[in-house]
């Protein structure tokens, strides 16, 4: 198996990314709207995004993401 080298910058664009994403699909759809008091969950999945994203095998990092 190849292994996986991953940049702190990549890691960094995938936490983003997914705050981005997380935060525009609870405000696009109103089955997912979130009290403000429990938008401290979005950092808290987009660095999970990030971790696991950096410690998937290498070719796999897509799939995980989207799982």
């Amino acid at each position: 198996m190849k292994p996986a080298t991953r940049s702190w910058e990549g890691s960094a664009a995938v936490f983003l990314a997914s705050l981005l994403a997380v935060a525009l699909g609870v405000r696009a759809c109103p089955a997912l709207q979130w009290p403000p008091e429990a938008f401290w969950q979005l950092p808290v999945f987009a660095a999970a995004c990030a971790l696991m994203e950096a410690i998937s095998p290498h070719g796999w990092d897509n799939a995980v993401l989207q799982i």
